[in-house]
């Protein structure tokens, strides 16, 4: 794959599309196993955050970086804030785990506002990425929650 691999979507409420979609661009950058459902997972909680917290229209772009997928996911409010990573859910949450997994199965898991929007974006790497000394990579299903 080129470093230009990349793909761009509306975020809309059919979230079994989305994750079908987010599903192919993983398998074709060599995601599989345990790291494409991360990226399922962490796709989706990221989509889902922006539907029920921000303001539409949102969009998802995902595109192959050398370690992995690195994905964005941006929506038209400012409401997500560097704070919402530090949080952690209480031991009886029943929502608001979204950000928390994220944090926990992806790397270098950020927010910021440009153009008064809000961005998250993170990466989930390749598993043989990880393997190749060892040592699980930082925000890895490999390293324990």
């Amino acid at each position: 794959m080129s470093a230009d691999f990349r793909t761009h979507w509306e975020i809309t409420p059919d979230l079994a599309r989305m994750r079908a979609n987010v599903e192919l661009f993983g398998v074709a950058c060599g995601l599989k196993g345990d790291r494409l459902q991360d990226l399922l997972i962490a796709v989706n909680e990221g989509m889902s955050n922006a539907l029920e917290h921000g303001d539409m229209p949102g969009t998802v772009t995902l595109f192959e970086r050398q370690v992995g997928v690195g994905v964005e996911i941006v929506d038209s409010g400012n409401s997500l804030h560097a704070g919402h990573l530090t949080l952690e859910p209480s031991p009886d949450a029943k929502r608001g785990m979204g950000l928390w997994i994220i944090r926990r199965i992806c790397g270098e898991v950020r927010i910021d506002h440009p153009g008064g929007r809000s961005r998250l974006s993170f990466y989930v790497g390749r598993a043989d990425a990880a393997e190749d000394d060892g040592e699980a990579m930082p925000g890895t299903a490999a390293e324990p929650l």
